[in-house]
């Protein structure tokens, strides 16, 4: 799960910075939500924004481009300056309302040969108030 708070003007205009220009690959990209330390990362092909957020359980999840879509229509609908969010496989929660769909999977940190480099996106600080996501542990395997 990841699970977050944020203000509400924040999440709408980083949406809508990942939505533009989306039409002719609506069906095939996705959106990547990280959420460390502080920050919550939003990116797609050729795009990323970060914005401040209350991280209240760190994770990457990844949402389809249409879903994301729907999402923006959702969190439009409030009018509070702060929403709690919660992704989870297949769900994803503004405040009490959940939206399901398929396309809305939780990830881990995998190595380009598919391992596990320890379940989770590690953040790597490199000044105030920006992070960079590291790829955690992809180092050689033992006697390989």
């Amino acid at each position: 799960m990841v699970e977050f708070t944020v203000a509400a003007k924040d999440f709408k205009k980083a949406i809508n910075l990942i939505l533009v220009g989306r039409a002719a690959h609506m069906e095939t990209d996705v959106a990547e939500f990280r959420a460390v330390a502080g920050l919550l990362q939003l990116s797609s092909v050729g795009t990323e924004t970060n914005f401040d957020a209350d991280i209240v359980q760190a994770g990457y999840a990844q949402i389809s481009i249409p879903v994301l879509k729907d999402l923006k229509k959702l969190a439009a609908s409030y009018k509070q300056p702060r929403l709690r969010i919660r992704i989870e496989d297949h769900v994803v929660r503004i405040e009490s309302y959940a939206l399901r769909h398929p396309a809305i999977e939780l990830k881990t940190n995998r190595c380009e040969d598919g391992r596990s480099a320890g379940g989770r996106r590690i953040p790597r600080h490199i000044g105030y108030g920006e992070a960079v996501f590291g790829r955690g542990d992809c180092g050689q395997r033992a006697g390989g």
